[in-house]
């Protein structure tokens, strides 16, 4: 995941998102400079809306001897933080925060217990935080006694504060989607909302020996060709 502007880690190279256009038709290229080592490069993977309503994606990649970098684009995803600094999230859907995706995966009703000094009826909210190569997985959660309702924050460590429940709303028949809002806080001041960027995810990795395996099969076929031509030489002595 690559926020606009913001150079990231990627498998051992500096990696920074620095925007999109149009290259092609309906085709989107996403620049992105890679650097390691001295070396640098600005690769341009691809996407692309297809007749079928499909996405069409084609990776871009930096060449190494004994290796290659690949990068693939997913999507774009915008940050879903309002004026106040509140973030509505529905059931299943992901989010991005500053530069962590927060997933609302499912309520949590295993920590339910009518005899507990808080009593009522307590729903958790379960939410799946991934940043970088880091997770965690949280719980918000409220408690209604019947009369009224009281929300629970939690600490989440890649966030860097508090995640205070505000709302829930649980989806009923037909097109009706769970919802919940929360927002951000530390040291039990609301954080002020984050300057919204765009974010592109991406798909990453190392091929190793890349070259080295074009280099066998050239190799191979020239020996092929060696081999017929002798043969072809012996047959006409």
């Amino acid at each position: 995941m690559l926020e606009l502007g913001t150079t990231q880690n990627v498998l051992g190279y500096s990696v920074t998102y620095t925007g999109k256009s149009i290259v092609e038709r309906k085709k989107t290229g996403f620049s992105i400079s890679v650097q390691k080592d001295g070396s640098s490069a600005v690769l341009i993977p691809t996407m692309e809306e297809t007749e079928n309503q499909g996405t069409m994606r084609s990776p871009d990649l930096q060449s190494f001897f004994t290796h290659d970098f690949y990068i693939s684009p997913s999507g774009i995803e915008e940050q879903k933080i309002d004026e106040h600094g509140h973030i509505t999230i529905l059931k299943e859907e992901t989010v991005t925060i500053g530069s962590a995706r927060v997933t609302f995966s499912a309520f949590d009703m295993a920590g339910h217990n009518p005899n507990s000094m808080e009593g009522g009826t307590k729903i958790g909210v379960k939410l799946d935080i991934v940043s970088g190569y880091e997770k965690e997985t949280v719980i918000p959660y409220v408690v209604n006694n019947g009369k009224d309702q009281k929300y629970f924050g939690v600490q989440s460590k890649l966030l860097g504060g508090e995640i205070e429940l505000l709302a829930m709303s649980i989806g009923g028949m037909g097109d009706g989607k769970s919802a919940i809002q929360i927002q951000l806080k530390k040291e039990g001041e609301a954080m002020p909302p984050m300057q919204q960027k765009e974010v592109l995810v991406v798909e990453a990795s190392v091929k190793p020996f890349i070259n080295l395996v074009w280099v066998g099969t050239v190799l191979v076929l020239l020996g092929f060709f060696i081999a017929i031509l002798r043969r072809k030489l012996a047959d006409s002595i």
